[in-house]
């Protein structure tokens, strides 16, 4: 596979919730052209708000692989916590809050991350994820 539109539309064929789920990731990143791996995060990204509830493997080959190309998806990350947040994103927020951050840094992921507990639209399950990385960020402050 050695297009990100090729990579997609396979990903979005992909049940989540499917005991072969973690397999098939590892086959799709494996036929996928590491030329094109850099550029991933977006089609990935979009999979996450599609199954926004779900922990899509979690953490798991994909936000593995995201996690590889910090800090190139970082404002796309910033943009999906706050127009449609998802599990999976939560979880990669609070990955990077554990990581050596500045204030300002530190500040900006855990206001992003309380917005979305004050969000009545947002999914309780994510809601309830997010409650349960805020209150562990906060006991480290």
């Amino acid at each position: 596979m050695n297009t990100i539109e090729a990579f997609a539309i396979a990903l979005n064929q992909l049940d989540p919730e499917s005991y072969s789920f973690v397999l098939d990731i590892d086959q799709l990143l494996e036929t996928t052209d590491p030329r094109i791996y850099q550029d991933l995060y977006r089609p990935i990204f979009d999979y996450f708000a599609q199954h926004a509830t779900s922990s899509v493997g979690g953490p798991g080959l994909l936000v593995h692989h995201i996690e590889t190309y910090y800090p190139n998806y970082l404002d796309t990350l910033k943009h999906d916590l706050a127009q449609r947040p998802s599990c999976t994103t939560a979880l990669l927020v609070n990955r990077i809050l554990n990581t050596e951050l500045s204030a300002q840094e530190r500040s900006e992921w855990l206001g992003l991350l309380s917005a979305i507990c004050s969000d009545p639209l947002v999914e309780p399950e994510i809601r309830a994820d997010v409650e349960d990385y805020l209150v562990y960020q906060r006991q480290k402050d």
